[in-house]
């Protein structure tokens, strides 16, 4: 049985932390490239687009003077040395072959989840959104730690495992299997897309 998806929910697809030169290339970079998962989540997208269905986005940004960057983990301290996520620079743009269109949604945060400090969940809630597909990086960070608000939240969320990557296939891993355990199910790629498909059939 494939899952009805109300909307899709992508993730920190940001030149800085998905790109080999970005700021954050050396951990994600290799994983993302190798695993081809931004070609797998430019299809998602453009079977949800095809078929109406919403998509939204998180970007995590920062102004130039880091004043709002609290640094209190070694991942927000490495930001700041970095010189990374500038909100207006090209680092913190999502890369061009996932950028948004016209309707999509993007929020900006300042925080690991895309649910701190924003207004996402009230918005998927103005949709009347119930099931929402989540893919990005990293899965067992921001994915994780935004899949958990929602489902917290009273979301049914899916998450898309094969358009997800992290650090290193045992982070990734060990998150999906977590992830299994608090949200609605573990989906593939083709699976949602095939879901997709059903979308507004007759």
């Amino acid at each position: 049985m494939h899952p009805q998806i109300d909307t899709v929910l992508a993730v920190h697809w940001q030149r800085d932390i998905v790109t080999r030169e970005g700021a954050f290339g050396a951990i994600y970079g290799e994983m993302v490239q190798r695993t081809g998962v931004v070609g797998r989540t430019a299809g998602v997208l453009a079977s949800a687009r095809e078929r109406g269905i919403p998509i939204f986005y998180t970007r995590v940004c920062f102004r130039d003077d880091y004043s709002d960057l609290v640094a209190n983990s070694p991942l927000f301290e490495l930001v700041g040395q970095s010189n990374a996520l500038v909100d207006g620079s090209p680092g913190a743009e999502i890369v061009p072959e996932l950028a948004p269109r016209a309707g999509d949604v993007v929020v900006s945060h300042t925080r690991v989840a895309g649910t701190a400090g924003t207004d996402l969940i009230r918005q998927l809630r103005a949709r009347d959104v119930m099931r929402v597909a989540i893919l990005g990086v990293s899965t067992n960070l921001s994915v994780e730690s935004t899949a958990r608000n929602l489902a917290d939240a009273g979301f049914d969320v899916y998450v898309v495992a094969d358009c997800c990557t992290s650090s290193t296939q045992e982070a990734h891993d060990a998150s999906i299997e977590t992830l299994g355990l608090l949200t609605r199910k573990i989906v593939g790629a083709d699976d949602l897309m095939t879901a997709f498909s059903g979308v507004g059939a007759a």
